[in-house]
């Protein structure tokens, strides 16, 4: 295939049924493709979520992941802090986090 692109016909019930439809309580998922927590760089200084994290996690569930698990964050600022990333030490920080859902 050109490009080494993989084609996604799968059949119902092939060892590849990961691209199939996923239940966990009542939340359903596209797929089961997860994607494993990244530190970014791109929250906004403080600890806050930023329009280009957004726009990162949104380019990645648009792309076809079927989870996502954001980054790591601080729980316990400033002893937990290693100079950057995303906290979630206060209540201050949920409108900003709420933003990703």
């Amino acid at each position: 295939m050109a490009g080494g692109q993989i084609p996604l016909r799968i059949p119902r019930g092939h060892k590849f049924a990961k691209l199939e439809l996923i239940s966990i309580g009542e939340m359903t998922l596209r797929n089961r493709i997860l994607m494993a927590p990244m530190d970014t760089g791109y929250d906004e200084p403080g600890g806050y979520v930023s329009e280009r994290s957004i726009a990162y996690y949104a380019a990645r569930a648009r792309g076809g992941v079927g989870m996502i698990t954001v980054e790591g964050a601080c729980v316990d600022y400033p002893e937990g802090s290693l100079g950057g990333g995303l906290n979630i030490d206060d209540d201050k920080y949920l409108p900003s986090l709420s933003k990703l859902d």
